[in-house]
């Protein structure tokens, strides 16, 4: 790609496994967005990825889920 990655990231949901994980990639650019904005940048391809590597349940990420599918995304 013509841009470094870009991770979406939480301003309150930061472990330090996620912590560690954004450690390893120092050109991942991180942009710090709300609540469900996060899915619809990767769905928009804004973004690449939603590092959350703390514990979550399926209803946190169900609808951002559908719409990364819905956009062609996996």
């Amino acid at each position: 790609p013509a841009r470094h990655p870009v991770a979406v990231t939480s301003r309150f949901h930061r472990d330090a496994q996620t912590d560690n994980y954004l450690k390893r990639a120092p050109d991942m650019e991180q942009v710090v967005v709300g609540s469900s904005l996060k899915f619809c940048r990767i769905a928009e391809g804004a973004a690449d990825v939603y590092p959350r590597l703390c514990p979550m349940f399926e209803w946190d990420i169900a609808a951002g889920h559908a719409l990364i599918e819905a956009a062609g995304g996996r």
